[in-house]
């Protein structure tokens, strides 16, 4: 699976790509909004892993453009470490990942997937 990390924390990021790595799935990693962007246009990944709080607009900006149809839209598993009443509503439908967690409720959630 392609799978991109938008996550602005390098040892997080770090962690993810090297564990997704490890279990065979092809791995980029963008730290700002902007640069995820730039990577759903150029590679069309099947999942993003999507960290909410980052520069350049974070999470929210990806979704905004995720939701009106500019890039084709990957799976998301949404990461945050904000309490579920700081998130919009709309976000309700996606998996959540709350920071800290287990590598083992990601791996949980890639199967379900």
């Amino acid at each position: 699976m392609r799978i991109l990390i938008a996550e602005d924390e390098p040892l997080i990021s770090d962690s993810l790509s090297r564990l997704l790595s490890y279990l065979g799935h092809d791995v980029t990693v963008a730290a700002e909004a902007s640069a995820a962007l730039d990577q759903l246009h150029r590679e069309s990944p099947d999942l993003l892993l999507l960290d909410w709080l980052m520069p350049e607009g974070g999470g929210q900006r990806v979704m905004t453009v995720l939701s009106s149809g500019q890039v084709p839209r990957p799976k998301v598993i949404l990461m945050t470490g904000s309490p579920d009443e700081h998130l919009p509503a709309w976000l309700e439908q996606l998996p959540i990942l709350h920071k800290p967690f287990r590598l083992h409720d990601l791996q949980s959630m890639l199967v379900a997937l």
